[in-house]
């Protein structure tokens, strides 16, 4: 692993070098990937960073090369013995869960563990790198084409920068945590990070992500089923759903519930592509078929239509206002700790079941936004500090 970072194009080289990576402390990760013309994203470049930091312990694994077999690299990103080090690792975590069958293990996300370290939600690499490292990195090829061989010296430079600071930040952000004793809120955040199903691209669950105001149950049933469809050809031809159809096109379907082709053929999306109904019309058909006939148990039941009330609208206000001021006491990002739709939903029941209500969310902030709720702490200021106060037994009516 001496002299100049190289490109790693064949399995015995891939082997090699993932054979290396194991002897370290830990290894830093990240890919470049393309995915405007298919459903599945298209892994273009891995970059693999040792603990020194040093450009040449860095490689650039080629998939794109022949026919290498990437399964070393998988059984690194799986491996128990190393920590793999990424930053915002979330598409990342989604293209190795694809193609190496699983999730990373163990990892540490150096943008979540930022959130705990008064970096902000979601706080972009090249920032905390200025930050921690004091240097300004490349961002000019941010938007290139990783597919296209061969890559460019500038290409490659920016490739290798996002793995060459990680150490740094890694050990930096470390450090912090535990001095702050926040290791285990970072453990809880990242094992929910790791979800499996966070990444799993369900058919039957492609309907929730369309926009519908309806709330006829057997609408939403055509509608999950025409969904479903687009869901496994987008996956089976392997292209952007929208090109199998459009969000409205199954909208208009799941309306309309047709039964034959030339129904198909007379809503207005779909009246110029008589090659697209020739070649989907049927399943088009058998899945709003099956939406129809589904039984009365079986259909989706909408999200309840749950409305707020002036007073509680109050009392949200009143806790996101607590909630910001300890967020900003503790230096950790607010969004982290709670969503505004959690806050009012925590003050129409103090009894929903919330993510702010568990683990570390609750042991430091959502005991003492419960407090608020019960009446039993106010708000005040002190040294221009919001700040909650015990109440008197019995509230300030009292007597």
């Amino acid at each position: 692993m001496t002299g100049a970072a190289r490109i790693i194009r064949t399995t015995a080289e891939l082997q090699e070098v993932c054979a290396w990576f194991l002897t370290q402390e830990f290894v830093c990760v990240d890919t470049e990937f393309a995915r405007e013309r298919s459903y599945w994203p298209v892994l273009c470049l891995v970059q693999l960073g040792a603990p020194s930091g040093r450009r040449e312990d860095a490689v650039l694994v080629d998939p794109l090369a022949g026919d290498m077999d990437l399964g070393p690299l998988f059984d690194l990103m799986h491996d128990d013995r190393i920590l793999k080090i990424f930053h915002s690792g979330s598409q990342d975590f989604e293209i190795f869960a694809h193609f190496g069958h699983g999730v990373p293990r163990p990892v540490f996300d150096t943008q979540v563990g930022a959130a705990f370290c008064g970096y902000g939600h979601q706080v972009a690499y090249q920032s905390i790198v200025q930050d921690i490292s004091r240097h300004a990195i490349d961002k000019g090829s941010r938007v290139t084409h990783w597919n296209r061989r061969p890559l460019t010296p500038r290409q490659m430079r920016y490739a290798l920068d996002d793995v060459l600071y990680l150490p740094r930040i890694y050990r930096s952000l470390r450090e912090r945590i535990g001095r702050r004793r926040r290791k285990r809120w970072v453990e809880e955040e990242m094992r929910s990070v790791l979800d499996p199903e966070r990444y799993r691209n369900d058919p039957a669950r492609a309907w929730t992500r369309l926009r519908t105001r309806s709330r006829d149950r057997r609408f939403l049933a055509i509608l999950r089923e025409v969904a479903a469809w687009r869901e496994r050809e987008a996956q089976r031809r392997d292209i952007p759903r929208q090109r199998v159809l459009g969000d409205a096109v199954l909208v208009e379907i799941a309306r309309l519930a047709p039964c034959e082709v030339q129904d198909l053929s007379s809503l207005r999306l779909l009246r110029s592509k008589p090659a697209r109904l020739a070649r989907d019309g049927d399943g088009i058909l058998e899945a709003v078929r099956r939406g129809a006939d589904c039984a009365e148990e079986a259909l989706p039941v909408p999200s309840a239509v749950v409305r707020i009330s002036d007073s509680q609208t109050a009392l949200a206000s009143l806790l996101k206002v607590l909630l910001r001021a300890m967020a900003a006491d503790h230096g950790i990002a607010e969004p982290i700790v709670a969503t505004a739709e959690e806050i009012e939903l925590l003050a129409m029941d103090a009894e929903a079941d919330l993510p702010l209500l568990q683990g570390w969310r609750r042991d430091v902030f959502g005991e003492e936004l419960l407090r608020l709720c019960r009446g039993e702490v106010a708000l005040t200021v002190s040294s221009r500090r919001v700040v909650s106060v015990e109440m008197p037994p019995g509230g300030p009516l009292e007597g």
